[in-house]
């Protein structure tokens, strides 16, 4: 899958065989096992110039759903990688092993912590940039973190709100271009006027174009206000600067569906399916666009199949009979 990444990496990253003659700067070893039903698997990242252990993970699939387990491993190393890369070239910080490894770690969940637990995430880059101060890396994911919190249950207190505003002050007097601090400013500000607030919140993009974090943040921005078009290219590019990520990979069917265009988001689900085939995420997106506007039959048998995962399961009797008569009444 990481051939996958190399083709929108080029400048940035070479995969050689395990028999070529060039020696790699970093090395990705894997292993794995069967647990009863279950399925095992560990990766981990070596620094091959000074044969140091940088980063390793432990993955696990208790429904011995192998699909899902690849993914979060290939999507996981992605990460591990990418941030490795920056790490260790980074201009004005030379980084501690310790805090690079910390780093690491913080990478390879980011995604699973800024969903379910972005506190997490602002302790592990708040330590991060507290040991490397001038790394601008650990000071972007700890704006996104900051920054997720601020969108979640809560994120009306007002102390959540200062303490975003001070990690945007501390990280423009380093950095004041930063493009994760003007997402911070756009967050800060009440969503009317809409005209004041979209200046704002297209600021971080003009500054990264390509941001992979930041593209959705303005693809939702898009969208509120109408601009369907605008936001579905907001989330193509994402894919095409971060192709290995599911997350971008499902925005951008969606974001199909709400602009109408049907069969571009069953050709874009190909292409995910190809990519994971077997994946629950897949599967979920199948389930949308059936649900929606597509077979109601089948997207009935995908609901009675229990695969879907409780983000889409219906949680109560009342709920699961909406969805079922709802499809009943599409067939």
């Amino acid at each position: 899958k990481l051939d996958v990444l190399q083709s929108s990496h080029a400048d940035a990253l070479q995969l050689v065989d395990v028999d070529s003659r060039q020696a790699p700067d970093f090395v990705i070893k894997v292993g794995g096992a069967s647990v009863g039903k279950g399925a095992q698997a560990n990766l981990m990242l070596v620094d091959n110039r000074a044969g140091t252990l940088l980063w390793s993970g432990e993955f696990s699939e208790p429904s011995g759903r192998q699909a899902d387990l690849r993914q979060q491993m290939a999507y996981s190393a992605a990460k591990v990688l990418d941030c490795a890369v920056q790490a260790l070239s980074a201009k004005n910080e030379k980084i501690k092993l310790a805090t690079l490894k910390l780093y690491l770690n913080g990478c390879a969940n980011l995604s699973d912590l800024l969903a379910q637990d972005p506190r997490a995430a602002v302790a592990i880059f708040a330590k991060v940039a507290e040991q490397a101060p001038k790394f601008e890396g650990a000071w972007k994911k700890l704006l996104l973190a900051e920054i997720q919190i601020l969108r979640g249950p809560g994120g009306n207190e007002p102390s959540v709100r200062q303490n975003l505003r001070n990690r945007v002050a501390q990280a423009r007097r380093l950095y004041p271009d930063i493009a994760e601090a003007f997402l911070g400013d756009a967050g800060l500000l009440a969503p009317r006027p809409v005209a004041d607030w979209m200046k704002v919140v297209q600021q971080p993009l003009a500054k990264e174009p390509d941001n992979p974090d930041i593209l959705p943040y303005h693809s939702l921005a898009q969208s509120n206000v109408g601009q369907m078009e605008e936001a579905q290219a907001d989330t193509r590019r994402a894919v095409e600067s971060d192709p290995l990520s599911p997350s971008a990979r499902d925005a951008l069917i969606t974001a199909m569906l709400n602009n109408g265009q049907i069969e571009a988001a069953r050709n874009e689900l190909e292409k995910s399916e190809h990519l994971w085939p077997g994946a629950t995420n897949v599967l979920q997106a199948r389930f949308a666009i059936e649900f929606r506007v597509g077979d109601a039959a089948r997207a009935m048998a995908i609901l009675k199949s229990g695969q879907l995962g409780p983000r889409f399961t219906p949680t109560s009797t009342q709920e699961s009979a909406a969805h079922l008569g709802y499809l009943k009444a599409r067939i």
